[in-house]
């Protein structure tokens, strides 16, 4: 009886140390995989923080680029009302 709860004591050691390999070697996979993971999470934090500053680097861009086509828009048309004016002078004349 006593061999019989040897053997079986050692059956569940052996199983159990198999297991405890398999779970450890499931451990580092996950870790590994955990660790892939975090580097795509940081890349992919450091392309929108980019992003973020390009962005606005383009809008303010963008709105100065408005405002240049409002005042070129306007001298435009100051020097069209002037044109006529000449050309009203010039007829009148």
């Amino acid at each position: 009886m006593a061999d019989y709860e040897n053997h079986r004591n050692f059956n569940n050691y052996q199983i159990n140390l198999e297991d405890n390999i398999e779970m450890r070697k499931a451990l580092t996979l996950l870790g590994d995989l955990v660790a892939k993971k975090q580097i795509e999470n940081d890349n992919i934090t450091k392309l929108y923080q980019d992003f973020k500053i390009i962005n606005e680097k383009n809008r303010k861009e963008c709105h100065e680029l408005g405002q240049k086509l409002i005042e070129a828009h306007s001298e435009k048309s100051k020097i069209e009302k002037n044109y006529e004016a000449e050309v009203q002078k010039l007829k009148n004349v």
